[in-house]
């Protein structure tokens, strides 16, 4: 049992390691924070939604649920259709950096939405941008460690996904609560901007060779 232990203490220890070398690592680590923010945001919209259109519109589960099934035919055809188009006339990093004020403007569209048309171009927005982010996102990440590493490094990734996933829906209840019902939206909209910010100067662009290889072939 203590040989067992033992294993399990080192195993936990190397992964912690790796883990901060990922995060040190300067693309890579952007992107692990980047990616966290994303989920961060995106699952505390699903959090207080159902709430949010009760107490705005009146809406019971019937209304949101449709609503839910117009938001999961948009994220399917954005991923078969408009991704690979999209990466194909302008590269990965550009791709991903506009997803991210796409999603701010879907965020900050919902508490600004007075009725069902503003609404459906608010989610319209976000999950176009939600779309186009996690693709590109693990896309670029892969791209910068070897490929033997290539398995760990989306492990780390999908980890931070997972801890932005857990704390975003308490956050925004809290927020909801606390402040007002429109607020979780606002602050997640502010969270990706920041992002924006930060991604567009600190994520390289694209080379010439690369850019002539995503708009040629």
């Amino acid at each position: 049992v203590d040989v067992k232990q033992a294993a399990k203490r080192v195993q936990a220890s190397q992964g912690l390691a790796k883990m901060k070398e990922a995060l040190m690592t300067p693309v890579l680590g952007l992107l692990i924070v980047a990616f966290f923010l994303i989920n961060l945001a995106f699952s505390g919209m699903q959090g207080t939604f159902a709430i949010w259109t009760l107490d705005t519109f009146g809406w019971g589960a019937t209304e949101t649920g449709y609503l839910f099934a117009y938001i999961g035919v948009l994220s399917v055809i954005v991923q078969l259709v408009i991704l690979p188009r999209a990466i194909a006339k302008l590269g990965e990093k550009t791709v991903f950096k506009s997803s991210l004020p796409i999603l701010a403007m879907g965020l900050l569209g919902i508490p600004l939405s007075f009725h069902l048309g503003m609404l459906l171009i608010a989610t319209a927005c976000l999950v176009m941008g939600n779309a186009l982010a996690n693709p590109t996102i693990q896309s670029i990440a892969s791209e910068n460690v070897k490929k033997d590493e290539y398995g760990g490094t989306l492990g780390i990734l999908q980890s931070f996904a997972s801890l932005g996933r857990i704390i975003g829906p308490i956050m925004a209840g809290e927020i909801y609560t606390v402040v007002s019902k429109d607020a979780p939206y606002i602050v997640s909209a502010m969270i990706m901007l920041v992002t924006y910010f930060i991604v567009a100067k600190y994520l390289p662009a694209d080379s010439l060779l690369q850019r002539i290889k995503h708009r040629f072939f």
